[in-house]
């Protein structure tokens, strides 16, 4: 490795080439005598070490220039690299070497237990030692105090003494225990969760998997994806059995594809059957190559049971309120008809009763029929609500008039009472909601507060906060104890009325009141202090305010005037008689039918068109009312307006009605309402 040696041969070399040319050309001058034998003689074997000795002085070169080549080498490399002879001195030393042993010094020469003598009995003189002396390369890990860092170190020995190469390795050992770290940590996490969690490779084999998915499977399986079909799966909807490539895992890592939350039936290993919600999502390296898949598992077993125990109960008690509701309409239906006859007769009989014995006893029928109708009427809408046949019209409209419609019916009765009623102008507002259903709602609030009132005041105001409306029905009646407010709502329940008096109403005002608050979303709150009165509110949306606010439409003219004729088509005789006589009271001319083809043939009769029909909905042999004021409109030539009386509740047929343009009126109904149909009818008609 000395250059001077290289140097040195070069010269030699050319010593020799010299002295042979002059021996040469000596030679040539003594040819034929015996010194020229003798001097040929040496002059061989000084020809034969010349070229020996350039055989040496080439390999000596050889041996330069490569001792050369891996001192640059080792110059170059990563490592930091000294070595040393068998007598422990340091023979060659790497720049990195210099610079981290000895900052920057070149120790060539130097013994390497004097340079370093803090290395003395520790792993790197047990590992050197080892190594010098079994000759054997030895490779280890070591924390070296002076420097304060860790080092990777090999030691290769050879028959000159040793090669040592070092790195030093502390960051790395530091992020190799900070990973460690979050491995342990990842550890803890996995062991905690309430759901099983499994780490997969690209392969599909298990990496890491914590005990609640052990739980879930009674175990877990060493196996790829082209084996996953020995995991027992169906689907929940379907029943299909689950394949290897369909679990959620396996689409994962195959197709990229997340799936979230797969009701599936399983079958553990335990032979425990199961149902979970199974998740999967695809892991990807930082060139987005999938390289596994995290499945995430839930045992809702229990869970699931109980949920389908409730759907199942839920379905049952839908089932009832449906039976109840399709029960109390049937009912309500087929007591209407002989109810309707009732109304009809006692009208008609009433011009008949002279004596004042004769028109108590009417009065007290007539008053048995509105209590009875009243609670027929409600026994319907309840039946409707609960049915989901109403559907909201939602709209911009007044609350003005809604308003004064109520304060128009119950003003009076509040004020024969000795209670003031009263609207404030605050309510001269545009609402959006619908009208027809908002104002059944506070006509029943507003219905019970005159009820339960007996002095002070029954007052409705309204109040603008954000964009709603809060309407508010305030009273200064009885109020309602703190353990009737919720049980208020309920069907037939009242407060103060243990004799179920029916003059203080029916108890389903305000259970329709929860009914159509649940259809509009509009939450009804109440708030009351006994013996001081109580406070109903509803908050609205506002609508737009632009909408000009008109008056009430002028009143229509009477229903009742000589000459008209009247056609009645019904099935039932009592409500065709009944009809007819309180028409004919009203001095109408009527002409009667049973059926369409009857009432065609009747007016062909009568030789003229009537000026009014009405007809039943429900008529024999399929036919229905709309049909028949259509026919006749066909035969004549001309829209007579019409009326349909009905006692079922669907709202195709209130759909169908206006899609004719004609009046549709529920039975039973009063002289009054037929009065006030009428009117509309005509009076629309004109």
């Amino acid at each position: 490795m000395k250059h001077a040696n290289a140097v040195d041969m070069s010269f030699l070399v050319s010593a020799l080439e010299h002295s042979m040319t002059f021996w040469a050309a000596l030679t040539g001058v003594m040819v034929g005598g015996i010194p020229a034998v003798a001097l040929g003689w040496t002059l061989a074997r000084l020809s034969n070490r010349r070229h020996e000795a350039m055989r040496h002085a080439r390999a000596m070169q050889a041996v330069s220039s490569a001792e050369r080549r891996s001192a640059a080498i080792l110059e170059s490399t990563t490592d930091s690299v000294y070595e040393v002879d068998r007598d422990w001195r340091i023979t060659f030393i790497n720049r990195r070497a210099r610079h981290l042993l000895a900052q920057g010094r070149d120790l060539t020469g130097r013994l390497l237990w004097e340079e370093f003598p803090d290395a003395r009995d520790t792993p790197l003189w047990e590992n050197y030692q080892r190594a010098m002396t079994e000759q054997v390369p030895v490779e280890f890990e070591v924390f070296y105090p002076p420097l304060g860092g860790w080092y990777a170190v090999r030691a290769f020995p050879s028959s000159a003494g040793l090669a040592v190469y070092f790195q030093d390795v502390t960051e790395r050992r530091r992020l190799t225990e900070e990973l460690r770290g979050h491995e342990a940590l990842l550890d803890r996490v996995l062991e905690t969760l309430p759901v099983g969690v499994i780490i997969l490779d690209s392969a599909g084999m298990i990496r890491r998997a914590n005990p609640a998915a052990q739980q879930i499977w009674g175990g877990l399986l060493a196996i790829g994806i082209d084996d996953f079909g020995q995991y027992r799966g169906w689907r929940d909807n379907t029943g299909e059995r689950i394949g290897a490539q369909d679990w959620a895992a396996a689409r994962a890592i195959t197709h990229g594809e997340t799936v979230l939350d797969e009701v599936i039936a399983i079958e553990a290993f335990n032979g425990r059957r199961k149902t979970i919600l199974n998740s999967a999502l695809p892991v990807r390296d930082a060139r987005g190559a999938i390289i596994g898949a995290v499945s995430v598992m839930e045992d809702v077993t229990d869970r699931f049971q109980a949920d389908q125990a409730l759907r199942r109960a839920k379905a049952e008690a839908d089932q009832a309120l449906l039976s109840k509701s399709r029960f109390l309409a049937a009912a309500s239906h087929d007591l209407r008809q002989p109810m309707q006859s009732l109304f009809l007769f006692s009208a008609a009989l009433a011009p008949h009763v002279a004596d004042e014995r004769g028109r108590h006893a009417l009065a007290l029928l007539d008053r048995g029929l509105e209590t009875l109708k009243a609670l027929l009427d409600s026994l319907l809408d309840v039946s409707r609500l609960d049915s989901g046949v109403i559907e909201p019209q939602v709209g911009d409209a007044p609350l003005g008039p809604i308003l004064d419609d109520i304060a128009a019916a119950y003003a009076p009765v509040a004020q024969a009472k000795g209670v003031a009623f009263e609207i404030e102008q605050s309510c001269c507002l545009v609402v959006h909601t619908d009208p027809m259903l908002l104002g059944r709602m506070i006509r029943n609030m507003v219905e019970n507060a005159v009820r339960y009132t007996d002095h002070g005041s029954v007052r409705i105001k309204c109040a603008v906060t954000g964009g709603s409306v809060r309407i508010e029905v305030s009273d200064t009646g009885i109020g309602i104890p703190p353990g009737h407010l919720e049980r208020i709502f309920d069907e037939f329940h009242q407060v103060g009325n243990l004799e179920r008096d029916r003059s203080q109403g029916l108890g389903l005002g305000l259970a329709i009141v929860r009914r159509l608050s649940l259809i509009l979303a509009l939450p009804v709150q109440v708030t009351s202090e006994l013996g001081q009165g109580s406070n109903f509110s509803v908050d609205v949306p506002l609508g737009d305010g632009d909408m000009e606010l008109s008056g009430s439409p002028c009143a229509p003219g009477p229903a009742h005037a000589p000459g008209l004729l009247a056609l009645v088509v019904d099935d039932d005789v009592l409500v065709l008689t009944g009809l007819q006589a309180i028409l004919q009271n009203w001095t109408y001319d009527v002409i009667t039918a049973a059926s369409g083809d009857e009432a065609v043939e009747r007016v062909r009769d009568a030789g003229r068109l009537p000026d009014i029909v009405i007809a039943d909905y429900r008529l024999r042999n399929g036919e229905v009312g709309p049909q028949v004021i259509q026919r006749l409109r066909d035969v004549a030539g001309v829209s007579a307006p019409g009326i349909i009386l009905t006692g079922e509740t669907g709202p195709e047929h209130q759909e169908e009605a206006a899609l004719h343009g004609f009046e549709l009126v529920h039975k039973p109904l009063t002289p009054k309402q037929l009065h006030d149909a009428l009117e509309r009818t005509l009076h629309g008609a004109r």
